[in-house]
């Protein structure tokens, strides 16, 4: 019998931030990370980006709503 589920292939960690330039300093200069992409709806909106460190991928929001306490993942 087929499955009609898909088979979970990679999870992205969902970090809260609270600060744009120290999130960068830290991801992007200090651990060596690459920024990948970064989204707002608007210009004073909160912001949501991705960083990468070889194959490993993290995402950023400064989304109150999209991580609460601990963290979540987004899955391809």
């Amino acid at each position: 019998m087929q499955s009609t589920y898909s088979i979970l292939k990679q999870s992205i960690p969902i970090f809260r931030i609270f600060d744009e330039e120290k999130a960068k300093e830290f991801y992007i200069s200090y651990l060596d990370f690459s920024l990948d992409w970064e989204h707002r709806y608007e210009e004073y909106f909160p912001l949501y980006m991705q960083v990468s460190s070889g194959d490993f991928m993290l995402h950023l929001s400064e989304h109150h709503e999209t991580v609460l306490q601990g963290q979540q993942f987004a899955s391809k």
